[in-house]
């Protein structure tokens, strides 16, 4: 695992360390580790699963199923929740419902996590063009000091890279954001 902690100044968004493993143990503490935005790439199915497919995809990599549901049983387990405040979903179906669903349950009672997700399949490119842009405004206008402003940011950086996507690749951008409140 590598850490971008240079990036992690107090004024400048949390980046959560990068991890490109097979170990279950790693994954869970990459997820673990307080972030801001924690960005996983990897492929999903609407029907809530994702596997890593190639091994430089991000956090999920070859071979490896992310399941919420586990992390969701160590999450009661243990008694703690994730410290994130955006999930940055970056693979195929992953703003569904199910998705929003299984999600809820790795976010701490009261909590809200903003998530990122898509509505249909999508290619590299597709998810380059946003995240670049979704990150060029977020480390542009760096971290806002209340937990409520870095929710305004989230919101704005997404917007400005949907407008970035349509004007790059013509059409309607397949990235949304969706606001989920821990049971």
């Amino acid at each position: 695992m590598s850490s971008y902690a240079e990036l992690n100044r107090p004024d400048t968004v949390l980046i959560n360390p990068s991890a490109i493993t097979m170990d279950r143990t790693e994954i869970t503490e990459v997820i673990y580790e307080p972030a801001d935005v924690l960005h996983i790439m990897s492929h999903a199915e609407s029907g809530g699963t994702a596997q890593g497919k190639r091994k430089f995809l991000g956090f999920i990599p070859l071979g490896t199923v992310f399941d919420p549901n586990s992390l969701a049983e160590y999450a009661l387990e243990i008694g703690e929740y994730p410290e994130i405040e955006c999930l940055l979903f970056d693979a195929c179906e992953s703003g569904t419902a199910t998705w929003a669903r299984k999600l809820r349950s790795i976010v701490a009672p009261g909590k809200k996590l903003a998530l990122i997700g898509t509505t249909r399949k999508v290619d590299i490119e597709e998810t380059l063009v946003y995240t670049m842009a979704f990150y060029q405004v977020l480390l542009r206008f760096g971290r806002p000091k209340t937990v409520r402003a870095r929710y305004r940011r989230y919101s704005q950086a997404h917007d400005l890279a949907c407008a970035t996507y349509k004007q790059i690749r013509g059409r309607k951008c397949p990235f949304i954001l969706k606001e989920i409140i821990g049971k």
